[in-house]
């Protein structure tokens, strides 16, 4: 069976995220995934996660066609010793460099009917060892009412 168009569409943001290094254009590289319990932090590492719904959303009825998946995508920023770019500088960066691969394609290669980004939430540095960004957007798509894994 294949994916679902949901895990298509969560597929799709990582490619798309992973597109973020200096060989596109940008001052750094990027390093993309999906959470796993296996990942460890690096400088400059982000990593997606699917939100559960907002609380209007978790008592709707399940009986429409459209749907909203909310998404973060928490970035940290891990400067080495020697490193004197401030945090606030390699966050602002990630927060364009996420936002601008992003809505490149925001039907999410034709899965989705859009992309909408919501405000980015910056987080200080903890004991000088690294600080980040959690850039939250949903992703408005469809797919049969009786089939998910079709459009």
């Amino acid at each position: 069976m294949s994916d679902s168009v949901l895990e298509q569409i969560a597929q799709n943001i990582e490619t798309t995220l992973q597109g973020i290094t200096r060989a596109a254009g940008y001052s750094f590289d990027l390093t993309v995934t999906r959470a796993t319990h296996k990942n460890e932090p690096r400088h400059l590492r982000a990593y997606i996660f699917q939100l559960s719904p907002d609380e209007d959303e978790i008592n709707a009825p399940i009986t429409k066609e459209q749907w909203k998946q909310a998404f973060a995508v928490v970035a940290y920023s891990i400067p080495t010793e020697t490193d004197t770019t401030p945090f606030d500088q390699y966050n602002n960066e990630i927060a364009a460099a996420i936002h601008k691969e992003l809505m490149r394609d925001y039907s999410r290669g034709g899965l989705a009917i859009d992309t909408t980004i919501k405000p980015t939430l910056y987080f200080p540095p903890l004991d000088g060892e690294f600080a980040g960004i959690t850039f939250q957007f949903d992703v408005r798509y469809r797919h049969r009412l009786d089939d998910p894994f079709a459009q």
